[in-house]
């Protein structure tokens, strides 16, 4: 009986954790979490032409992100952001969406992609830029030119986190990017938003208020991670939670008298 019992609250808990990861019902969708495997290209397929996703996403995968986004873009589904989209939400759903809403000053965040990649092998990995065939660097340019985006707006993010390169090498192989940032995420504001990228959008983003921003960067990074919002540089304080762990482990260690 318990056994039972347990199964069928296992089974309930599922069913709540996918219904809420996963949701579509024709022309309207939503989806929260990474882009990877295959679950939000099955939202996008059993979504209609015209369709509206709401998503809240810290990005996953370049493959999966441009996979993504080549159905958004041929089925012109509209986006909407309520929380947070970054990486490659941000790099490459957003440009590929017909009409893109946010609600409630969502963060919007981009750091390093493919095409920076590209760039750090061609210009500091000597001939191992051979072994690389860089076709989701390719298909991210397309995305980006077929719907009028900034094909060089990467650059303006690598101009606000300023990193150090170093590379993974193997006998024959694309080297691997290691970056080391001095600021790990950009927040743009939204002009920044509108004319360095092009994106056109309803609503506001996080980083149009500096103060109010703040405050939902201590709650998404830990104490410490240094983000630029719009182009102000902000050292996360953390969520309180992090504070609490750190008073506890300095108070078993003798840190407070």
């Amino acid at each position: 009986m318990a056994r039972r019992f347990l199964f069928l609250v296992t089974v309930f808990l599922l069913a709540v954790f996918l219904t809420k990861c996963v949701r579509a019902v024709k022309g309207e969708a939503s989806f929260n979490g990474r882009l990877r495997g295959d679950k939000v290209v099955r939202v996008l397929n059993n979504m209609n032409d015209f369709g509206r996703l709401r998503i809240s996403s810290r990005g996953g995968l370049t493959s999966t992100s441009l996979q993504a986004a080549q159905i958004i873009q041929l089925k012109k589904i509209n986006i909407v952001i309520k929380k947070y989209c970054i990486s490659g939400c941000a790099e490459k759903i957003l440009p590929a969406a017909s009409k893109v809403s946010f609600i409630d000053d969502p963060i919007i965040g981009f750091h390093q992609n493919i095409l920076s990649s590209r760039y750090a092998v061609k210009s500091y990995a000597g001939d191992y830029n051979k072994y690389c065939n860089w076709l989701y660097a390719r298909e991210t340019e397309q995305l980006y030119s077929s719907s009028g985006h900034n094909v060089l707006f990467w650059q303006e993010t690598m101009k606000r986190l300023k990193p150090e390169f170093s590379f993974d090498y193997a006998p024959k192989k694309c080297p691997k990017t290691k970056y080391v940032f001095e600021n790990q995420l950009w927040l743009p504001a939204s002009d920044q938003l509108s004319e360095l990228l092009g994106l056109k959008f309803s609503g506001s983003v996080c980083a149009d208020d500096f103060e109010k921003c703040k405050k939902k960067v201590d709650r998404s990074w830990g104490v410490g991670t240094r983000i630029v919002i719009g182009d102000e540089i902000y050292i996360s304080k953390g969520h309180w939670t992090d504070k609490v762990v750190v008073f506890l482990i300095a108070g078993l260690s003798g840190g407070y008298k």
